[in-house]
């Protein structure tokens, strides 16, 4: 079956990444590109499909963040534009 989420890696880091997760969806009000994109997840496939699916793509971003050391970028347009050189 496509589409299983593992249990691999560090449980703590996946639970800080769940909460952070969590708490983007439902308490913050600044509103960014991975926020807007996990709301209309969540209208189509479910709120907690949805926060799982924002977990793993806020530790893609926080990953790739790290290797190129960049800053985050709240805007789509930012998150297109190349970074500093």
């Amino acid at each position: 079956m496509s589409g299983e989420i593992t249990r691999a890696g560090d449980a703590d880091l996946r639970t800080a990444l769940f909460q952070a997760a969590t708490t983007m969806l439902n308490r913050t009000t600044k509103m960014n590109w991975l926020k807007f994109w996990a709301l209309r997840l969540a209208a189509k496939r479910g709120r907690k499909r949805a926060t799982t699916a924002l977990d793993r793509r806020m530790g893609v971003v926080l990953l790739r963040m790290w290797l190129d050391g960049t800053e985050f970028r709240f805007t789509r347009d930012q998150a297109t534009s190349p970074g500093p050189a």
